[in-house]
C-alpha cells in the first residue's frame, strides 16, 4: 500500500474513532446536529476516495491478464497461434519499417498463414520522451511472407501532400482510377510490378479504407500496418482485408510468394522464408 493511501485510511480511522469519541453515551459532551453530519460526510468521502483509489489500483492490475485472455480468444477464432511479446530477432526484422525505432518493443505476437504463406501479427510500441512527458506510440503490422516482390509503399495521401508537391515531391505511381491517385501515394522501385499489382479491383478494395492505414513490401514482407495498439475486436477484420488482398493479388504475382513448410508458423516464426 503507497504513501497516499496509507494516509487516507489513517485519516479515515481517525474520523471514525473521533465521531464515536465525541457521539458516545460516555461523551461528556455530545456534538451538536450540523457538526455530527459535518463529521458523517467527512467519513462517507474518505471512505469513497479510498474505494476509488483501490478499485482503480485492481483494475490496473488486472486489465493486462483480461486482454491478454481476449486477444488469445481473438486469435484463435481468426487461425492464429498468440506467443505472447515478440523477441528482438523479431523486431530486428521489421526494423526496415520507417516507424519503428530500434529502441522500441514487441508486446503481443500472433503467427499464422493465408494460403500456406507464412503470416505474422504483432504491436510495435515505443515511448516518445517531450520534456517531463512520456508519450507511448504504438503501430500495429500484419506481414505475409511474399519472397521476391520488388519494394512497394501504398500511403494515404496526407493533407501536407499538395505542400510537399511545390517543393518538388513526386506524384508517384498513376494508376487506373482517378479517385485511387487522389487518396493514394505510390512508390516504388518496378513500376511494372505496381501496376501489375494494383489491378482496378485491387485499387477500389484499398479505397474501401484510406485512414490510419499503410501497405508496403519490403525485405520479402507484405505488410498492413495500423496506427494504434492491436485491438481484439479489430483482429477478424483486419485478417479479412489481408485475406482480400491477398485474393485481389494476380496469379502470377502470388506465385514468386514462397509456400511455408507445414506447420512452419509454429516452429520458427523468425525464418525467413
Amino acid at each position: 500500500m503507497q504513501r497516499p493511501l496509507l494516509i487516507l485510511v489513517a485519516l479515515l480511522g481517525f474520523l471514525i474513532a473521533a465521531f464515536i469519541a465525541m457521539t458516545g453515551p460516555s461523551s461528556p459532551a455530545s456534538l451538536p446536529a450540523p457538526a455530527r453530519a459535518a463529521v458523517v460526510v467527512a467519513i462517507v468521502v474518505v471512505m469513497l476516495i479510498v474505494f476509488i483509489i483501490v478499485r482503480s489500483r485492481h483494475n490496473a492490475r488486472h486489465r493486462p491478464v483480461r486482454r491478454n485472455v481476449q486477444l488469445e480468444a481473438a486469435a484463435d477464432q481468426n487461425g492464429l497461434t498468440y506467443l505472447g511479446k515478440g523477441e528482438k530477432a523479431l523486431s530486428n526484422q521489421f526494423a526496415f519499417l520507417p516507424d519503428f525505432p530500434t529502441r522500441g518493443k514487441i508486446q503481443h505476437h500472433f503467427v499464422g498463414e493465408i494460403d500456406r504463406r507464412s503470416l505474422t501479427v504483432f504491436t510495435h510500441m515505443y515511448m516518445v520522451h517531450t520534456g517531463q512527458t512520456v508519450i507511448p506510440v504504438a503501430h500495429t503490422v500484419y506481414a505475409l511472407a511474399v519472397g521476391d516482390w520488388p519494394e512497394i509503399v501504398i500511403k494515404p495521401r496526407g493533407a501536407l501532400f499538395a505542400l510537399r508537391r511545390l517543393f518538388g515531391a513526386k506524384d508517384g505511381v498513376l494508376l487506373d482510377d482517378p479517385e485511387f491517385n487522389k487518396s493514394f501515394h505510390v512508390r516504388t522501385e518496378d513500376e511494372g510490378f505496381a501496376i501489375a499489382l494494383l489491378t482496378l479491383d485491387m485499387q477500389r478494395f484499398l479505397l474501401t479504407k484510406k485512414r490510419n492505414i499503410n501497405w508496403r513490401v519490403a525485405n520479402g514482407w507484405l505488410c498492413l500496418v495500423y496506427n494504434g495498439p492491436l485491438k481484439p475486436d479489430r483482429i477478424g477484420a483486419s485478417m479479412e482485408r489481408m485475406h482480400e488482398f491477398w485474393r485481389l493479388t494476380p496469379d502470377p504475382i502470388q506465385a514468386i510468394a514462397p509456400v511455408a513448410p507445414l506447420g512452419a508458423h509454429e516452429e520458427a516464426p523468425y525464418a525467413d522464408y
